[in-house]
This record gives C-alpha cells, structure tokens and sequence, in this order.
C-alpha cells in the first residue's frame, strides 16, 4: 500500500509540472531555423500589455508577436516540458534543460527522431547505436541495449524493440511482454495476440501492490529530490568547462560560463556550451550577475536615440529598446532615462508611475512623436499616447490609415474615453469622405479631429507602472499596480461636450482657447502664401483659391470660422464668470478669395 500511495503521490506531481510547464512550448524560428521556446500561457509584465487585444496589433506588440521565454539556439527540442526538464540537441549531442536553460543533464547522447522527456522519473536517451533509460541525474537506470525504445505509460509498462520485435518491460526492466510482435498495435489491440500483453498489466499491478519495485522507487524519489533542489533555485547555473568556438568573431570569458561574441564592432552572447544565447547584433552588451539578464543597446533606431532594453538570461526579450539608458542594477532595480525624464526599473521591466505622467505631458506637448513612440514602447497599451499619435499622423503626415489605427487601438484601450471614441470616428468618416471625393486634404481631418479636441492625457492603469510611493531598494516585491486620474482630462472632456464651462478655471479655459487657436492658426496658415506649402502634381502651390485648394477651399473656410466662432464664444463665457482671455489675432483674421 505504501508503494501505491508513492505512485499516487508521482502522478499527481507529474500532472502540476505538467500543467505549470505547458506554457512554454518548442517554435522553429523562421530565421535561425533554430529552435527555442515560446510562452504560449498567460502574459505578465510587458508582454501582457503588448498582447491586449492580440497579436495581430502591430501599434501594440511592435512586431515582437513571440514571447521567447528561451531564444532560439537548438538544432532539434521536444515540444514541451515534461517534469520539469526538456530534451535539446546541439551540435550533435542531446542534454536535458530546464525552464532557466540551464543544462541539468549535459549534452552527451545521440540525437533521436523522437525527444519525448522525461516520464515516472525516467526518459529514452540513445548511447553507441542503442536505446537505454536515465533518471534525473543522468544515470542510465537500465542500460543501452534496446534497438528502439519509448518513455513509460500509465500501465508503469514501457514499449520495447529487439531486433524487428516489439514487447514490452516493467519499471525493474524485466520483460514482461516478449519481443515477438511485429507492430504494437498488434501487441496492444488484436484479440487474442494480445493476451500475454493484458495479463502483463494485471502482473505489474500486483508486483505494484506486493513491494516489488520498492528499490527502484527509491532510486527514483532521489533522483526527484535532487533534480527538484536545483530546479528550484534560480541563482545556480550550469557551467561546462570549454570555451566556445564561433563560426564567425571571437570571444572572451565574462562570468557564470557566459562569454562576450564580438563580430566587427557588434556583440553578443555565448555560452560555455556554444549556445547562442545573443546573436551579435548589439552595439553594447552588460550582463548583470545577480539579476541574471542583459542590458544591451541596439544598433539602429528610427529616432536616432540609443535604445537600450532587457533581455533574460536565456536571451528572451523582458522589455525592448526604448530606454536611452539603464544604469547598473542594485538589489533589483536600475535607473533608466528617456530624454529629459528618469525613472526607477525593475528586471522585469517595470516603471514608476511619475515616469509615466512625465512621458504623457511631453508626448502631448511635442511637435514630433519621440516621446509618444517611447511611451508606447514601455508601455504598449498606453490609450492616451495611442490617441496623441493619431493626431500626430493625421493632422501633420495626412496619414489616415496609420491614425485610425491608433485612434482605435485608443478606443478599443479605454472605450469609455469619448475623446477616444470621437477622433476614431472622425478619422474613419474622413477616410470614407474621401474614397468618394479625392480632392480633399489631409487639414480636414486635422481640423475635424482638433476642433474635437485631442484629450492631453488620461487615465493611467496597468501593470507597466508601479507606486512611487510604494517604491524601495528592496527589490521586485515592493511594486504594485496603481492608477491616477489626469487633472486636465475631465475639465477638457466636459467642456468638449459644451456642458458646465462655468465650471472650469483660467487655466482650463485658457487650454481650451489655446487648441481651437492652434486649429485656426493651422488653416489659415494653409490657405495663404504666409503657412505651410503643398503640392499638387508635382509643382508647389500656396494655398490660394486659384488651382490651389479648388472646391476643398470653401470647406477650409469654413472650418476656419467655426474654429473662429468657438474662440469668441469661449471667451464670452470666461468673461461671464470674471475671468480674461486675451484675444487672440487668430479670432479675427480672415481669407480673401
């Protein structure tokens, strides 16, 4: 009874590893043609924010659709985790990792065409030509002698070949079906051949229940207890002696068995057993020993900023380039910089809420989309810097496509937000518009999106962003979601639906009288020889109504005077409630045909 409690207590430990480790799954990457392994469960940290509303996002997940929980670097992988460990093959040796991509059992045995893993304790490893069974530690518990074998199943019986013959053995290796059948199928299932194959189970079951594989069991829970001791205990590595030989560039020992792999001025990472952990492809790479992960800076970045990211010990990304620097880690945590605005991060990509308010403030009041391209890199599922990069791309590039995408990811983020919700269906009405009617331009929907009015920013949730005030020295446990509510966001939503301005103070009236002004100044600007110059068929045109704007011009001046109107309006209504608004010259210019 002792043993059957033993076997009822494996089971249901086998059945938790398997559950916990079925998130990381084997992918060939389309590239490399290397294999690694991919999260395919739930997303946390970064990659949650990234996956929002899926893959298919391209303004979400920028272009990173595959959460490497280990980077590519195997020439063959099983396909899932079994007990904790899966079987590689690299150069031409099959090992036993773990979830860490530490070796538990080092690559010593020959490739297989199936690397099933480990199963009871035991997996099918292939020595000089033969098939044999090894524990957890490596040990060859029965010894290569089988010309093909397959892990155990639930009957504690396990199919064996000899010769052209299949039977089957019992967990103390003794045959209990005789290798006589010429399929399994035939052994397993056929009536009447299939007898000795049935009454081998009733006798495993029995010897199960007798004491008989008492030795073995506890060779098994040592191996367990030893394998799981290591497993659990992310601080250890597993480090071989050689040094590694690229095909290309050279190395030099850094610590922890992992080497510097510099090919011309770019670098990477290998590891003591030649694992490609980091291509070269890095202008810089810094490995941090107590946290275990890479600080590395790209090559290239379409802003011309450095752009610094994390990636784990096993090269999977934690969170990409879009710092401009990250300092050395301490207990933890770093210092990154974006710009002019500094932050506290964590190994797992984590920013202070401070540094988020910060980069919402300048995202809104640039010109350009540096800080709003940043925002979105470290924190993917920012609604509001969706929405300022939809007014970037439709009122200065006249890129539709690009902003309703943004103006939706926005909507789709916060769908309560109606600033959100009117720019995406200004954008799409303008899209629709203008598969009608070719001649209108991209000021319209600049004019039709700002005169809604483009919230500054709103509010902040999730889990890219952590308390400041909850913040200490003493690592990733001190952080926490938090959220806040933006100061200007409601006053701004209230008086765009034209309900309670007397509420609002200087500060809000003037913010609101500054944006219709920004949107008179931007098409007056376009309709005179004074503002910005188009072009149409090739030759420079002025904005003026003769083959410049044709019937579009019209339509500008009208907006233009609603902008105006809006204006006067406003500032009737802060007069009313004693506050002055100085006019602007702006309110009055005019346009003459």
């Amino acid at each position: 009874m002792r043993n059957l409690c033993f076997v009822d207590m494996m089971l249901i430990s086998v059945i938790n590893l398997w559950a916990q480790e079925q998130i990381l799954q084997a992918r060939k990457d389309s590239e490399s043609k290397k294999y690694g392994y991919e999260n395919v469960g739930e997303k946390k940290y970064w990659w949650a924010e990234a996956h929002k509303l899926g893959n298919g996002k391209e303004e979400l997940n920028s272009d990173m659709k595959t959460e490497w929980v280990i980077a590519p670097q195997y020439d063959k992988a099983s396909k899932e985790f079994s007990e904790g460990l899966a079987a590689v093959e690299i150069n031409g040796k099959v090992g036993f990792i773990d979830r860490y991509n530490r070796f538990v059992i080092e690559p010593q045995f020959e490739p297989m065409d199936d690397m099933e893993g480990f199963h009871y304790g035991m997996a099918v490893v292939k020595k000089d030509g033969k098939y044999g069974y090894i524990d957890k530690r490596g040990n060859f518990v029965f010894s290569p002698g089988f010309d093909k074998a397959e892990n155990f199943g639930d009957d504690l019986m396990a199919v064996v070949k000899m010769g052209n013959k299949f039977g089957c053995i019992d967990l103390s290796g003794d045959t209990v079906v005789p290798c006589s059948y010429l399929a399994k199928e035939i052994m397993k299932t056929v009536p009447i051949k299939n007898k000795p194959y049935k009454e081998a189970r009733k006798t495993v079951k029995t010897r199960l229940s007798e004491g008989y594989y008492s030795d073995f069991l506890s060779s098994v829970i040592n191996s367990e207890t030893y394998t799981n001791t290591l497993m659990s205990d992310p601080d250890l590595n597993s480090v071989s002696s050689q040094e590694p030989k690229p095909a290309i560039g050279s190395v030099s020992n850094i610590q922890d068995g992992y080497y510097l792999w510099t090919n011309g001025e770019n670098c990477g990472i290998m590891d003591s057993y030649g694992r490609e952990i980091l291509q070269p492809v890095y202008k810089s790479v810094d490995y941090q020993p107590k946290e275990h992960i890479f600080v590395v800076e790209e090559t290239v970045h379409g802003d011309g900023k450095p752009a610094v990211g994390l990636l784990n010990r096993s090269g999977g990304w934690i969170i990409p380039g879009v710092f401009e620097s990250i300092s050395k880690f301490g207990d933890g945590v770093a210092t990154a910089k974006v710009g002019v605005h500094s932050t506290k991060v964590d190994v797992n990509g984590l920013v202070e809420t401070e540094f988020i308010e910060n980069m919402l403030k300048s995202s809104a009041e640039e010109k350009g989309t540096y800080y709003t391209q940043r925002l979105i890199g470290i924190w993917p599922a920012c609604a509001a810097a969706h929405n300022n990069m939809g007014i970037f791309y439709a009122s200065s590039c006249d890129d539709l496509k690009h902003a309703i995408n943004h103006f939706t990811v926005a909507h789709r983020l916060d769908p309560e937000n109606e600033d959100f919700k009117a720019n995406m269906k200004a954008a799409k009405s303008e899209r629709n518009s203008r598969r009608w009617n070719r001649v209108l331009t991209g000021l319209q929907i600049a004019g039709a999106v700002l005169t809604i009015g483009a919230v500054t920013y709103s509010t902040v949730s999730g889990n890219t962003a952590m308390s400041t005030s909850d913040f200490s020295s003493s690592g990733i446990d001190s952080y926490s979601d938090n959220s806040y509510s933006s100061p200007l966001s409601s006053n701004y939503a209230e008086s765009n639906s034209g309900s309670n301005k007397a509420a609002l103070s200087e500060a809000g009236y003037m913010d609101i009288y500054r944006r219709y002004e920004r949107n008179a100044k931007s098409v007056y600007e376009a309709l005179t020889r004074e503002g910005t110059r188009k072009s149409k068929d090739g030759k420079a045109v002025s904005g003026t109504s003769e083959g410049s704007w044709g019937m579009k011009y019209t339509q500008m001046k009208r907006i233009l005077r609603d902008a105006q109107k809006e204006m006067r309006k406003l500032r009737r209504e802060a007069s009313r409630n004693g506050i002055t608004i100085p006019e602007s010259e702006y309110e009055s210019v005019t346009v003459s045909d």
